[in-house]
């Protein structure tokens, strides 16, 4: 393989981010694609777990995250409404 081969090129996604203190998730916008990602939430708590994660949702889907263990607060879209998770 030679250098300019992309197989031969490490994943800069696969390096782990090392310090991270504040982590912000755009969440999807529809009820079961953000249903579906909530493990993504929890992979990056068990990933970061003295970090400060917070979830950026539609204001109608507040409800499906908040009070979650794994985030410390959930953030709406328009309004700037802010809810706290994890104590």
């Amino acid at each position: 393989m030679s250098a300019s081969d992309p197989a031969a090129q490490p994943d800069p996604a696969a390096r782990p981010v090392a310090g991270a203190q504040r982590v912000l998730v755009v969440m999807p916008t529809w009820f079961g694609d953000c249903l579906m990602a909530t493990p993504t939430l929890r992979a990056l708590r068990a990933a970061f777990p003295d970090a400060h994660l917070e979830a950026l949702i539609r204001e109608p889907l507040v409800p499906l995250l908040d009070g979650l263990r794994f985030l410390d607060g959930v953030v709406a879209h328009g309004g700037g409404a802010k809810r706290s998770g994890r104590g």
